[in-house]
């Protein structure tokens, strides 16, 4: 017997004895996981079933770090999966892991969805743009009008951070969308860019998403504004050297699907039509290496946003309180238009971890977004009730039709980037998951956020007391706090889970860890089929 399937063997007794602790088992697990990468002929269906009943062992998922080692264990099976050469066994390790997610909770969940979302797929090329985009003077503002071939007048009115104006008969805008403090030319040129490579490569077939028309003075997509027409004023701090760009678009483009103002709510069955659309375009494009890394904000922490090494940003994979849920779901980055905010999008030219993290972040948003929905019809109930309860409007949500939603979030997510209808049972419980959002979405039970010292210490006296006041004290309230003093606990929710707490809602996380993993699978397996 070579070595190696010797050592294999004292391995696999490792992990099968029962008075085996957890560090010989950690051991075990990452040599008998090289063996599957490195040498995969040498693996037969013992080691198959002993990674298996790693993942399930309770010496193994009751140890607070058992994370780490589950990776192994599911890699290891993966590594199998994909690089064995007997076919058999391959398709006995992959089902083994299908089985095994079927039934796990927890870190073993985690492991095993990561393993699977992190399988190799083919990307293909993306787009090549210039680092240094070139910028153009525009003195006087008819001049864009007249380099643009656009006939329209001031004045303009503020849409965020965007100039807009009805051309034509109104049915289209003019966007003149202005840098912000923090933008950088080149970061604010890609819109541009991306909004003429996806018109010309039209990878959404014959999906109706309208890319908006870009605008280039000369052969620039920056321009440098002269100085803003009086009376306007935006409501957020633009960047000095006043460089912007601009687009012609739909007047539909700032529609949102949970907005009540403007044309109201979407009925039942546009709600499912718009959420459909979106999942679809976000799954083919994402599929083809061009992910949209921002469908909506998601932060653990926005006070912390300034400190952090990760800018307060959520990380789902931790399964942390999410900060602010129905603030974030309030203007998406998607409509009944299709996709928007193309400064966001970014090419990944290998799929792996941070592909599948972003899948799960999309899928993450397009529910959180679908949970809002509800709330939009009754937008003043928030907070904390005058009785002193968590406001409850658990009344407002329609159970069947959340779960239709999330099941055609994920169906035509799934068609999108695997380019194959989704065949058989979904692998996880819609009713389920709609009623556990119902009841974490439709109450207001986690309101509070705390200031920390730490972060009144970066803030002048006076940044201080207009940040209580923006969350809800009163001026005499805020002046009578003394900023470095004590902790200050504001009121800025709904958030999902407790301050410094987990989510309130793991079943969500579970739930796009999921949906993201499948994807990558159907689609691993629709390519080597082929």
């Amino acid at each position: 017997m070579p070595m190696t399937a010797v050592e294999l063997l004292r391995l696999e007794k490792t992990l099968a004895c029962e008075h085996a602790d957890f560090m010989e088992k950690y051991l075990a697990t990452t040599n008998l996981s090289s063996y599957a990468r490195l040498t995969p002929e040498i693996i037969d269906r013992r080691t198959i079933t002993t990674l298996a009943e790693v993942l399930e062992d309770p010496v193994v998922t009751s140890e607070r770090q058992s994370l780490t080692l589950l990776r192994e264990a599911a890699g290891g099976l993966t590594a199998v999966f994909t690089g064995h050469g007997n076919r058999e066994l391959a398709e006995l390790a992959f089902a083994t892991l299908l089985s095994c997610l079927g039934r796990a909770r927890g870190s073993t969940h985690q492991a095993i969805t990561e393993a699977l979302g992190s399988l190799p797929l083919n990307i293909g090329q993306g787009p090549c743009f210039p680092a240094a985009p070139c910028m153009a003077e525009v003195k006087e503002w008819q001049e864009l009008f007249t380099a643009s071939g656009v006939s329209t007048a001031l004045p303009f009115a503020f849409a965020g951070r965007s100039l807009v104006a009805p051309i034509g008969r109104g049915d289209r805008l003019l966007v003149v969308k202005l840098a912000a403090e923090n933008d950088t030319e080149a970061g604010l040129a890609r819109e541009i860019l991306w909004m003429e490579h996806i018109r010309k490569t039209s990878l959404h077939g014959d999906l109706p998403f309208h890319v908006p028309e870009p605008l280039r003075v000369g052969a620039s997509p920056l321009f440098r504004y002269p100085p803003l027409p009086r009376g306007l004023i935006s409501g957020r701090p633009l960047h000095p050297a006043r460089f912007a760009i601009a687009y012609l678009t739909d007047r539909r483009y700032f529609d949102y699907p949970n907005d009540p103002a403007g044309n109201g709510l979407p009925d039942e069955n546009h709600i499912v039509d718009i959420l459909g659309l979106a999942a679809e375009l976000f799954g083919r494009y994402t599929g083809r290496g061009i992910i949209h890394t921002a469908p909506i904000p998601l932060f653990h922490n926005r006070v912390q946003s300034q400190r952090r090494d990760d800018m307060g940003l959520y990380d789902w994979t931790l399964g942390g309180r999410l900060d602010q849920w129905l603030s974030s779901c309030r203007h998406p980055n998607f409509g009944g238009s299709g996709l928007r905010d193309f400064e966001h999008f970014e090419f990944f030219p290998s799929s792996g971890y941070s592909f599948y993290w972003h899948m799960g972040a999309q899928f993450l948003s397009l529910l959180l977004v679908a949970g809002s929905y509800f709330r939009a019809q009754a937008p003043e109930q928030i907070g904390t009730a005058p009785d002193g309860r968590p406001v409850d409007v658990r009344h407002l949500y329609d159970e069947p039709l959340l779960a239709s939603l999330i099941d055609t979030v994920f169906k035509r997510y799934h068609l999108g980037f695997a380019g194959v209808p989704f065949q058989g049972r979904p692998p996880f419980d819609a009713g389920r998951l709609a009623r556990r959002m119902i009841e974490e979405m439709g109450r207001d039970l986690h309101m509070e956020e705390v200031l920390r010292l730490v972060d009144q210490e970066r803030m002048s006296d006076l940044e201080f007391r207009e940040f209580l006041t923006s969350r809800g004290y009163t001026p005499k309230a805020a002046a009578a706090l003394k900023r470095g003093r004590d902790n200050v606990v504001i009121f800025t929710g709904p958030h999902l889970g407790g301050f410094n707490q987990p989510i309130s809602l793991p079943e969500l996380v579970e739930a796009i860890a999921t949906m993201a993993a499948t994807c990558v699978v159907q689609r691993y397996r629709a390519e080597r089929s082929n």
